[in-house]
């Protein structure tokens, strides 16, 4: 799961639907099997075995609960695990300190607000 899923599809007080629908066909699934998928929701007991028969809905329920899960453990420990960067600030988030990210599709010299999502040019703003 991308880092930048994580902080975009578990903000507090947000809908998380079009992230989770952004997020979810990024994510590389090769490898992951949709009967593991169901199973793990299958834990959860919130969806009936016909809405469970669904593939692509299960990935998007998995990608918000693992966002979530992530998120809980504490947003400074997703943070460390994302790799982000106290030391560069996005001067539109500035004033609230949040940290940056570098983004796994991105060129080096960028990176990505845990904000906005503004992409900043180590040494500038773009």
């Amino acid at each position: 799961m991308p880092a930048a899923a994580v902080v975009d599809c578990s903000r507090p007080g947000q809908p998380a639907d079009d992230a989770v629908a952004h997020w979810t066909p990024r994510i590389d699934w090769k490898g992951t099997d949709p009967e593991s998928i169901r199973a793990e929701l299958r834990g959860y007991g919130a969806w009936t075995p016909d809405q469970l028969a669904d593939d692509a809905e299960n990935r998007e329920r998995i990608v918000w609960i693992a966002a979530n899960v992530l998120s809980d453990e504490g947003y400074t420990r997703v943070l460390a695990w994302i790799g982000a960067d106290d030391s560069v600030r996005c001067t539109d988030c500035a004033r609230t300190g949040d940290p940056v990210y570098r983004d796994d599709d991105a060129p080096p010299e960028l990176v990505t607000c845990t904000a906005c999502g503004r992409r900043i040019r180590i040494g500038g703003d773009l």
